[in-house]
């Protein structure tokens, strides 16, 4: 038998593959990609913010004298503004920046609004803590990242929190 034109047995299959997943309730899963682009703009937004603190903080403790004690200080506090202003950003409507720029929002598994220690103690401040532990941590951190590419898209500090990250359009306003 020869392969002719019209001959379906070793052509490919005429499913469309999409990256999307909706849920019981009509919450649909975020992509995989802007999870990533909504992580990277938070990262750029966190660099810009901790830059101006070590900038402004550097030109007064340079005028005072100080070391780099108090350089270090400058940035926990722009490290600690940053955490807070973002927490609170998430407490309010399950989204920070980036995730607002990228139309997706953290809510709990049943699709309800995620409460505030939720979502920082169990989804930003546990995974910062086993991730320093030694040798551990690093681990830690590997298999969070990569548990996204599982069916549901939770990662370890999704697991651990109960909650998703969802289009913004499929869940309820906060």
């Amino acid at each position: 038998m020869t392969d002719m034109p019209g001959d379906r047995r070793f052509a490919p299959p005429d499913a469309v593959v999409a990256d999307m997943h909706a849920l019981d309730g009509g919450l649909e899963l975020a992509t995989r990609w802007s999870r990533l682009w909504a992580s990277l703009l938070d990262g750029v937004i966190l660099m810009v913010t901790l830059g101006a603190v070590v900038a402004l903080g550097g030109l007064s403790t340079m005028r005072s004298g100080a070391d780099a004690m108090a350089m270090m200080l400058n940035m926990l506090i722009g490290l600690a503004v940053y955490m807070v202003f973002n927490s609170w950003l998430l407490y309010r409507s399950g989204q920070t920046i980036g995730k607002k720029l990228l139309a997706i929002r953290i809510v709990r598994t049943d699709g309800s609004r995620a409460g505030f220690l939720r979502i920082v103690a169990l989804r930003i401040v546990a995974v910062w803590v086993l991730s320093a532990i030694p040798i551990v941590g690093s681990l830690v951190w590997l298999v969070d990242v990569l548990m996204i590419f599982r069916d549901n898209r939770q990662c370890l500090h999704d697991m651990m929190a109960d909650t998703l990250v969802v289009t913004a359009a499929s869940a309820p306003a906060a």
